[in-house]
């Protein structure tokens, strides 16, 4: 029985170490990520104040990417976002992905933005119809746009 426990939790140490290593790396390539987009923001809100454009002519949309799900962290997600862009809001804010545990304090967040007319409107993407009648569930505004990806190049 020691022989077999011993090795048991040699293998238990191996496979946290494992999903350990293999989270660290994923998170670094989040980390990546999200530079990347913050730098590519930043040049979208530059090319917007150089465009000349007038502001009321362009409509503006971001996501709230999925590790940034939440009510706070969408909250300072959607700050930073706005910052970056050089911009007072957004016209349209939309949650990226349907992430279980996130969907309701995620969308509460949403509708803070709202009401505080912090965003012009906002929406969900790729929420199926189960996710849909969850979010009428709980949802005091509903939301004005569901962006689905439909692609021949998608499985």
């Amino acid at each position: 029985y020691k022989k077999n426990q011993a090795t048991i939790n040699r293998n238990q140490s191996r496979k946290s170490r494992y999903l350990n290593q293999t989270y660290l790396k994923r998170r670094l390539v989040s980390l990546s990520k999200e530079i990347e987009i913050g730098k590519r923001i930043t040049e979208v809100g530059e090319g917007i104040r150089r465009s000349g454009i007038p502001r009321d002519e362009i409509f503006i949309t971001t996501k709230i990417d999925n590790c940034n799900q939440g009510f706070d962290e969408t909250l300072h997600s959607y700050e930073k976002s706005v910052k970056d862009l050089g911009i007072e809001k957004v016209d349209l804010l939309l949650i990226h992905w349907p992430i279980k545990e996130k969907r309701e304090s995620t969308w509460k967040a949403l509708e803070q933005l709202y009401i505080n007319q912090q965003v012009g409107a906002i929406g969900t993407g790729n929420y199926l119809l189960p996710f849909l009648h969850e979010l009428e569930t709980y949802c005091t505004y509903t939301p004005t746009v569901n962006q689905i990806e439909f692609s021949p190049f998608l499985n």
